[in-house]
Protein backbone atom coordinates (compact mmCIF):
# COMPACT_ATOMS: atom_id res chain seq x y z
CA UNK A 1 0.00 0.00 0.00
CA UNK A 2 1.37 3.22 -0.90
CA UNK A 3 1.52 6.55 1.28
CA UNK A 4 -1.23 7.55 -1.23
CA UNK A 5 -3.74 6.05 0.26
CA UNK A 6 -7.22 7.60 1.90
CA UNK A 7 -9.42 5.64 4.22
CA UNK A 8 -12.87 6.47 4.67
CA UNK A 9 -14.41 4.50 7.70
CA UNK A 10 -18.04 4.57 7.60
CA UNK A 11 -19.16 2.75 10.72
CA UNK A 12 -18.17 1.57 14.15
CA UNK A 13 -15.26 -1.15 13.64
CA UNK A 14 -15.45 -2.02 17.95
CA UNK A 15 -12.58 -2.92 20.11
CA UNK A 16 -11.48 -5.27 18.02
CA UNK A 17 -11.09 -4.25 14.31
CA UNK A 18 -9.97 -7.04 12.96
CA UNK A 19 -6.72 -7.83 11.06
CA UNK A 20 -7.52 -6.04 7.83
CA UNK A 21 -8.76 -3.49 9.16
CA UNK A 22 -5.62 -2.24 11.25
CA UNK A 23 -3.14 -3.05 8.80
CA UNK A 24 -5.50 -0.49 6.50
CA UNK A 25 -5.47 1.78 9.03
CA UNK A 26 -1.87 1.89 10.24
CA UNK A 27 -1.11 2.44 6.70
CA UNK A 28 -2.98 5.08 5.67
CA UNK A 29 -2.02 8.48 4.36
CA UNK A 30 -5.12 9.99 5.96
CA UNK A 31 -8.51 8.64 7.62
CA UNK A 32 -11.80 10.19 7.70
CA UNK A 33 -14.12 9.30 9.39
CA UNK A 34 -17.87 9.37 8.06
CA UNK A 35 -21.41 8.59 8.08
CA UNK A 36 -21.83 6.12 11.73
CA UNK A 37 -17.99 5.74 11.31
CA UNK A 38 -17.86 8.85 13.79
CA UNK A 39 -18.99 6.53 16.80
CA UNK A 40 -15.18 5.37 16.98
CA UNK A 41 -12.98 6.53 19.39
CA UNK A 42 -9.35 7.21 19.55
CA UNK A 43 -8.96 3.92 21.56
CA UNK A 44 -9.27 2.42 18.23
CA UNK A 45 -5.81 3.08 17.53
CA UNK A 46 -3.77 2.43 20.48
CA UNK A 47 -5.41 -0.97 21.14
CA UNK A 48 -7.03 0.26 23.74
CA UNK A 49 -10.76 0.66 24.82
CA UNK A 50 -11.81 4.25 26.84
CA UNK A 51 -10.59 2.71 30.19
CA UNK A 52 -7.47 1.80 29.51
CA UNK A 53 -6.91 -1.89 28.05
CA UNK A 54 -8.59 -4.15 25.30
CA UNK A 55 -11.88 -5.77 26.18
CA UNK A 56 -12.77 -3.17 28.92
CA UNK A 57 -16.82 -2.31 29.19
CA UNK A 58 -17.41 0.59 26.56
CA UNK A 59 -18.39 -0.02 23.55
CA UNK A 60 -17.10 1.97 20.18
CA UNK A 61 -20.94 3.77 20.37
CA UNK A 62 -20.59 4.87 23.58
CA UNK A 63 -20.76 8.56 23.00
CA UNK A 64 -18.86 9.36 26.34
CA UNK A 65 -16.32 6.99 24.83
CA UNK A 66 -14.05 9.65 23.27
CA UNK A 67 -11.00 9.52 25.25
CA UNK A 68 -7.79 9.75 23.92
CA UNK A 69 -5.82 11.76 21.02
CA UNK A 70 -6.51 11.23 17.60
CA UNK A 71 -3.66 10.79 15.09
CA UNK A 72 -2.51 13.90 13.17
CA UNK A 73 -3.92 11.84 9.78
CA UNK A 74 -7.53 11.50 10.81
CA UNK A 75 -10.55 13.89 10.20
CA UNK A 76 -14.42 13.54 10.29
CA UNK A 77 -16.56 14.59 8.46
CA UNK A 78 -18.18 17.76 10.10
CA UNK A 79 -22.48 17.14 9.18
CA UNK A 80 -21.84 13.95 10.39
CA UNK A 81 -20.60 14.40 13.40
CA UNK A 82 -23.26 17.14 14.08
CA UNK A 83 -26.29 14.58 12.58
CA UNK A 84 -25.14 12.38 15.32
CA UNK A 85 -24.59 15.00 18.14
CA UNK A 86 -21.23 13.41 18.70
CA UNK A 87 -18.68 15.30 21.22
CA UNK A 88 -14.82 14.47 19.62
CA UNK A 89 -11.40 16.05 19.60
CA UNK A 90 -10.53 15.32 16.02
CA UNK A 91 -10.55 17.99 13.41
CA UNK A 92 -13.55 18.32 11.41
CA UNK A 93 -13.88 19.33 7.41
CA UNK A 94 -16.23 20.24 5.33
CA UNK A 95 -17.14 18.31 1.85
CA UNK A 96 -15.08 20.59 0.08
CA UNK A 97 -12.47 18.86 1.75
CA UNK A 98 -13.61 15.49 1.78
CA UNK A 99 -13.72 16.18 -2.19
CA UNK A 100 -9.89 17.52 -2.21
CA UNK A 101 -9.05 14.39 -0.46
CA UNK A 102 -10.50 12.09 -2.58
CA UNK A 103 -9.37 13.71 -5.73
CA UNK A 104 -5.47 13.70 -4.36
CA UNK A 105 -5.13 10.61 -2.97
CA UNK A 106 -4.30 7.79 -5.47
CA UNK A 107 -6.06 4.73 -4.00
CA UNK A 108 -9.20 5.04 -1.47
CA UNK A 109 -10.15 2.11 0.80
CA UNK A 110 -13.88 2.16 2.53
CA UNK A 111 -14.42 0.15 5.82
Amino acid sequence: MSGQTLVLVTKPLGADPGVFASMVLKMAAQIVFIQDGVFNPPALFTGATSYGKPGGHRAAMDPGAEVGVWPDNCSALEEDVKARRRRTGIRLIGYPELVELISTHEKIITL
